[in-house]
């Protein structure tokens, strides 16, 4: 699924942000090491989805913090800017956690529309990117395995819904996907034409959390 997505984005000009579990560099190095070499983005998704943060010690989170951000460093040569835990689950202490590893978005707060920027208890400032669940494979092909193509119908008509609302203010639309759900042969048609119909509209920025993050924290958003 990885090999046919990313062969997909290349061949439709558009970068993906990979939520990467830190297993994933143990076991499959040469992942981590191509999106890198083919100019995507690469970001923490935990250690593996099994392990969730409010179950363990303060010190032990800490420790699956560091250590998942710099083994991807270590095996990619990058260091992740964003994190998406597991589940979405956090405690008050992670997003400072986070920070002092050099985290500057987080994704486990799905509760607005478009980013947004918070402080925190060391006086740094997190940009929190909701993950969208209606444009997410997982609640649509994952457990209720509905055809792809609702996927591609939320996608294209929360797109139409915004593309309109934009003319007003920046809006913001995430296309969440698993390699090993929409990375099936049946889901690659239906994201190529999700890329190429958002493309059809002048004025979208088709870009990666990272840049996102990155312009936020420019705009001095609070």
């Amino acid at each position: 699924g990885f090999w046919r997505l990313i062969d997909l984005f290349d061949e439709n000009g558009v970068k993906g942000c990979w939520y990467t579990n830190a297993i994933m560099a143990e076991r499959f190095p040469e992942t981590l090491r191509e999106a890198v070499r083919r100019g995507h983005e690469l970001d923490a998704h935990n250690w593996s989805n099994n392990i969730h943060l409010p179950s363990v010690s303060a010190e032990i989170e800490r420790l699956i913090i560091r250590h998942s951000i710099e083994l991807i460093e270590k095996v990619s040569g990058v260091r992740p800017l964003g994190w998406l835990g597991s589940g979405w689950a956090t405690t008050p202490d992670t997003l400072t956690n986070l920070s002092e590893q050099g985290i500057i978005w987080n994704g486990d707060y799905p509760i607005d529309d478009l980013p947004y920027t918070v402080g925190l208890k060391n006086n740094k400032k997190m940009v929190i990117i909701p993950y969208i669940r209606e444009s997410n494979d997982i609640a649509i092909y994952g457990p209720h395995r509905h055809h792809p193509r609702v996927w591609l119908d939320n996608f294209k008509e929360a797109s139409d819904v915004l593309y309109r609302e934009g003319e007003k203010f920046p809006q913001f639309l995430d296309a969440a996907m698993h390699a090993w759900l929409l990375g099936h042969p049946l889901g690659t048609k239906v994201i190529r034409e999700a890329i190429r119909y958002t493309k059809g509209f002048p004025g979208v920025w088709h870009t990666t959390q990272n840049e996102v993050a990155k312009y936020w924290l420019q705009q001095n958003y609070d």
